[in-house]
């Protein structure tokens, strides 16, 4: 049904999965056929106690592929939603999900270039559903992947972030705390980090807060990678 310009869609939650203290994942059963690329997002449309109507975004975590259709959200302060799906939700909770977005930040086998992914904490969440997506599609695209997170306990895909990739490089951060057999001091990725997981074909998709986007693009800018190679999603 298309309100306000959306198209929205029924949903239910089959399965939630606890990918980390503070981050959930969300699988969804629709009534009728949904389609989505890796890397795109969804809006998902709630009532509030006070009658107001919010509506967020959120990205899928699934790749297209294995005929999933998952959604990752973290904890917020003050988050309406992402809050209460995380202290109400559970298997059977029905949710208003709207079609799938976006133009650009968006990654299909055909698209014959490696690619770097660099995330920060829950902007991991696009960049799984591209990692998983490679791999079930059989590319063979070389993928490298940087991860920057708080703490180890932080890293959400933990069990799959090495796994997924072929010709694969991951590399972390953390900016809090180390853990306890990490040679390095808690940091934040720079140019001596990123420079080795950079070469001048790939594509390279960064997704995070406002502020880690464009720390990370501006340090990518100073290592040579042209504005045409880079793909960015910010999370609020």
């Amino acid at each position: 049904m298309i309100i306000d310009g959306y198209e929205w869609r029924s949903a239910i939650i089959t399965q939630i999965i606890l990918e980390t203290p503070r981050i959930k994942t969300f699988r969804l059963s629709f009534s009728e056929p949904y389609s989505f690329i890796a890397g795109q997002y969804c809006l998902m449309r709630m009532k509030l106690n006070d009658g107001f109507e919010a509506i967020r975004q959120y990205s899928f975590s699934s790749a297209p592929a294995s005929g999933n259709i998952d959604i990752t959200v973290a904890r917020q302060p003050g988050g309406e939603i992402s809050n209460w799906l995380h202290d109400y939700a559970g298997v059977g909770t029905h949710l208003e999900i709207s079609t799938a977005y976006g133009s650009v930040f968006q990654w299909k086998p055909e698209l014959n270039k490696s690619l770097l992914l660099i995330g920060g904490g829950v902007g991991m969440t696009p960049l799984i559903s591209i990692i998983r997506e490679h791999h079930l599609s059989g590319s063979n695209v070389p993928v490298a992947t940087a991860c920057s997170v708080k703490t180890e306990q932080d890293i959400p895909f933990k069990g799959e972030l090495g796994i997924h990739t072929r010709n694969k490089t991951i590399s972390f951060t953390f900016t809090q705390k180390t853990p306890a057999n990490w040679k390095k001091l808690p940091k934040r990725f720079d140019s001596e980090a990123l420079r080795p997981l950079i070469n001048k074909d790939q594509i390279v998709y960064i997704c995070g807060s406002g502020v880690f986007v464009s720390n990370i693009t501006e340090t990518l800018y100073k290592l040579g990678v042209m504005s045409d190679q880079i793909m960015s999603e910010r999370f609020s």
